[in-house]
């Protein structure tokens, strides 16, 4: 190894217990997905929630159902009376009609009844016309009733691998869950605003947690089913990992002399690695958001803190 190497090596070695400090000469590399989008490689589990979309405005029938996700709904309602929709309620469309705006053009308000039968408006800048054109309208702060009926008849009952340890409890707190293990589909129901599907799930132990899911194909699906669920066992990809492994892997733990793509399996893909060639192979070190930092010589984990 020459000199230089030799030093900045030492350096990184260093750096790593001392919250990497004093690297800053040495290349950066941010690691980004190299998945490249070909939809002749799309997976089963991308295809299988696919054609579930919301109902196009033109496909509305009266007393169509919404969930509320989100109390600020009362934000983008309006309404003679005190309006405070509750998460979690539901909401029916009962038609639509049209108004002149103060600019001589014609605005649409949508006409929605609560529990209490009281009526609530939602205000959209197109002519009903326009607004049957475009068809697709998001009402902000709920999911359609439809959308829920529809992964309830694909999902509940089966069985599948989670592929997520970011679990919750029935409380709605979050948890450390265990990863690529089986788990029955028990029911689904209204999210949040930012992720509007609730999967709740039974463990091998028959304990009960949910996990939270989109869907579509809009920026913001990040947590479509298969970025939460396989069809099939993923520990068969993987012969050449040992029954040990695979249980530090299950639990999102690493230990010394694991392979990279063990620990990319146990703890996801880091958010920032750093690499530096040498002569006996390449220096990595790998940080993660969550605190974790670890460092590899030539592929195999020597040390690691979080």
């Amino acid at each position: 190894m020459k000199i230089s190497q030799c030093i900045i090596y030492i350096l990184l070695i260093l750096s790593f217990h001392s919250c990497f400090t004093g690297i800053e000469s040495t290349p950066k590399i941010t690691y980004k997905n190299d998945t490249h989008e070909d939809i002749s490689n799309i997976s089963e589990e991308e295809k299988y929630l696919s054609l579930i979309k919301n109902k196009t405005f033109d496909q509305w029938k009266h007393g169509k159902e919404f969930i509320i996700t989100d109390n600020k709904l009362s934000l983008v309602l309006s309404s003679n009376k005190t309006i405070s929709p509750l998460a979690g309620s539901k909401i029916k469309y009962i038609g639509f009609e049209s108004n002149p705006s103060v600019t001589g053009s014609t605005y649409t308000k949508i006409l929605f009844a609560d529990y209490k039968n009281d009526t609530l408006c939602y205000r959209i800048n197109l002519s009903p016309k326009e607004l049957l054109n475009h068809k697709n309208i998001d009402i902000p702060f709920t999911i359609q009733q439809s959308i829920i009926n529809d992964v309830r008849k694909l999902l509940i009952g089966k069985q599948y691998y989670i592929i997520t340890s970011t679990w919750y409890n029935l409380n709605g707190e979050n948890i450390k869950g265990k990863k690529f293990i089986p788990v029955t589909i028990t029911n689904i129901d209204a999210g949040n605003e930012k992720y509007p599907i609730s999967v709740t799930f039974k463990d091998n132990n028959q304990n009960s947690y949910c996990v939270y899911m989109t869907i579509g194909n809009k920026i913001q699906s990040t947590r479509d089913f298969h970025k939460l669920f396989s069809f099939t066992n993923p520990q068969k990809k993987y012969p050449k990992i040992t029954t040990e492994t695979w249980n530090y892997i299950i639990n999102g733990n690493i230990m010394i002399g694991m392979n990279k793509d063990e620990c990319k399996l146990a703890l996801g893909t880091p958010n920032f690695i750093e690499r530096l060639p040498s002569n006996a192979g390449v220096i990595e070190l790998w940080k993660y958001d969550n605190g974790y930092q670890l460092l590899f010589e030539d592929g195999v984990l020597k040390e690691y803190k979080q």
